[in-house]
């Protein structure tokens, strides 16, 4: 009787741990921190060319998303949501005792983490970079187009998420070997990491809901995607700047990938940023 208690209310809470993190960079007086969140089957790593290239005013962190790196591992499908992952993300940065003016640079799964930081924490975030932001809209918005590019992506997503979980060993060896050539530098995809990897691409991308409140947003947001990545829709980005004065687009040269192309983008739009609170 006690398991099935037990069991009960697993599946109705769920535990926000502390993730795992790197301080790059702490001065003695600063402003603004700036944290960055990665993408799915990512980790810390995929920022490790752009962190040294920081405002010196500035701290820098980096953090590891719940599932992903050296962050916990929890075994329960339900506690990789967008909305767990920015109540951890939060959680961490408590810890490290930030509060205030911190600069959200998020990739691709991390952008959706970092929009929903925003929505429930508005006052703590100065400004959000997000970079490949795969944002979708609902089954019922997207009814009105004759091609449904959201529905596309999505089930291409659901096959994946199941070859996965029939052939893990499969997908490990493509991680590795997208690794390796450079294709995908970052991508850290392991036994560990398959079961966060496939509720994930589940819970947070395919079952997301950022399309429904990213309107009311106030916090200035800086939208960089590549003109060479599939894994987007552009039409949802243009719609969401048309509708909200806080969203600016920019798009660039680049596939999905955090590369050097982004990290020039980041750069100048992080200077921007500090420059214009200077002035």
């Amino acid at each position: 009787m006690n398991r099935f208690i037990e069991k009960i209310k697993n599946i109705f809470t769920k535990k926000v741990y502390c993730l795992d993190y790197s301080i790059f960079h702490k001065p003695k007086k600063y402003k603004y921190t700036i944290v960055f969140i990665h993408g799915i089957g990512n980790s810390i790593e995929a920022w490790q060319n752009i962190v040294k290239q920081m405002p010196d005013e500035c701290q820098v962190i980096a953090i590891n998303l719940l599932g992903f790196g050296k962050s916990p591992k929890p075994k329960k499908d339900t506690l990789y949501t967008n909305e767990n992952q920015a109540k951890c993300t939060l959680k961490t940065l408590k810890k490290i005792g930030v509060k205030k003016n911190v600069i959200l640079v998020g990739h691709s799964l991390g952008s959706i983490v970092s929009l929903e930081i925003a929505k429930t924490n508005p006052n703590m975030i100065s400004n959000l970079i997000l970079c490949s932001p795969p944002i979708y809209k609902t089954k019922l918005e997207a009814k009105n187009t004759f091609i449904d590019t959201d529905l596309i992506l999505k089930n291409i997503y659901k096959m994946t998420a199941s070859d996965i979980e029939k052939k893990p060993e499969s997908y490990i060896k493509l991680a590795k070997f997208l690794r390796s050539t450079g294709i995908v530098p970052a991508i850290n995809v392991n036994k560990d990491v398959i079961f966060g990897y496939v509720h994930t691409l589940r819970n947070s991308i395919i079952n997301q809901n950022v399309y429904d409140f990213i309107y009311e947003i106030n916090t200035p947001i800086k939208v960089i995607y590549g003109k060479l990545d599939f894994f987007i829709n552009v039409a949802n980005l243009k719609a969401l700047a048309k509708h909200n004065s806080k969203i600016s687009l920019k798009s660039i040269y680049a596939s999905h990938e955090i590369k050097k192309r982004y990290n020039q983008e980041i750069i100048k739009e992080i200077n921007k940023i500090i420059n214009n609170d200077i002035i």
